[in-house]
């Protein structure tokens, strides 16, 4: 006949790696999850930096046009500057 106390060990014993195995499986699946979140996350970051990219393109091109209206107005006041006689 076994041993109350070798019974209760093997018990105790199986326990422990019983809650090991549910610590580790937990750990599992959350480092799973972590994937999914990730992509989604690099997901939404790219669709960040694809929107900062279209609004730098666009404020480049329209400070280009400012800057040749700039220079327009510029040639313009010159001249208007130069048939009243105080142009240089």
């Amino acid at each position: 006949m076994s041993d109350p106390q070798d019974i209760l060990g093997r018990v105790g014993d199986g326990s422990i790696g019983a809650g090991l195995t549910l610590i580790g499986a937990v750990i599992v699946a959350i480092l799973s999850r972590k994937s999914p979140l990730a992509a989604l996350v690099n997901d939404q970051l790219k669709l960040l930096i694809d929107a900062q990219a279209r609004q730098i393109k666009e404020l480049k091109e329209e400070i280009e046009a400012l800057e040749g209206k700039v220079e327009a107005l510029t040639k313009e006041l010159a001249a208007a500057r130069t048939q009243r006689g105080f142009g240089i």
